[in-house]
């Protein structure tokens, strides 16, 4: 496939190949969903990703923002990203792009267990259902499901946004879309640090 140009219903069909030859190679194990919503947020175990996501409206909806940071098991931020996307939509389809972030987050990292929360409850149950979804963010939710194929363990989790500020922040953080690594914001450490004191 290097050096060549290929028609959208060729990559389609070249993806759908690798992935289903992907999947013929062993099961993906999935880390099964937490029933209780801690009071504050938790670290993840040692070796698992944190990722939170958080989407947002702005202009009564005629623009959406996501917000993702993803953290390691001592609470140390490891990657941010914040973008403002120049399409209108609900506050569930932002969630459901920030949530598509949040993986394509780690898949560019090569983070291989990871836990995603949000807090929007109607989204992560479609997630965890991992049932055909025919409402408008369904094919994002679906671009969601099949990234996570490369993950040896993942689950999505539902938490109060009490417990998604720092997500909350970067879904909000500046009209351009930004992102980074350890380096977080100024504005960002203060929320950051009460995580890790709570």
């Amino acid at each position: 496939m290097e050096g060549s140009c290929l028609e959208p219903f060729q990559i389609f069909c070249f993806a759908t190949h690798y992935l289903n030859a992907f999947l013929a190679q062993g099961e993906v194990s999935r880390i099964v969903p937490s029933v209780t919503t801690p009071s504050s947020w938790q670290p993840p175990p040692e070796g698992v990703v944190k990722i939170n996501f958080d989407g947002a409206t702005f202009e009564k909806g005629k623009k959406l923002g996501v917000g993702v940071v993803a953290r390691n098991s001592l609470g140390q931020c490891v990657a941010w990203v914040s973008r403002r996307l120049g399409i209108a939509g609900s506050g569930v389809l932002a969630e459901a792009l920030a949530a598509r972030e949040a993986v394509f987050l780690a898949v560019r990292r090569g983070w291989r267990q990871v836990i995603v929360e949000g807090d929007c409850s109607s989204l992560v149950q479609k997630l965890q259902s991992r049932v055909r979804d025919l409402s408008a963010e369904g094919p994002i939710v679906t671009d969601v499901l099949t990234l996570a194929v490369v993950f040896h363990s993942y689950e999505f989790n539902f938490v109060k946004r009490s417990n998604n500020r720092v997500a909350h922040f970067f879904a909000h953080f500046s009209g351009v879309s930004a992102e980074g690594d350890v380096d977080i914001p100024p504005a960002a450490v203060p929320i950051v640090n009460s995580d890790l004191l709570s």
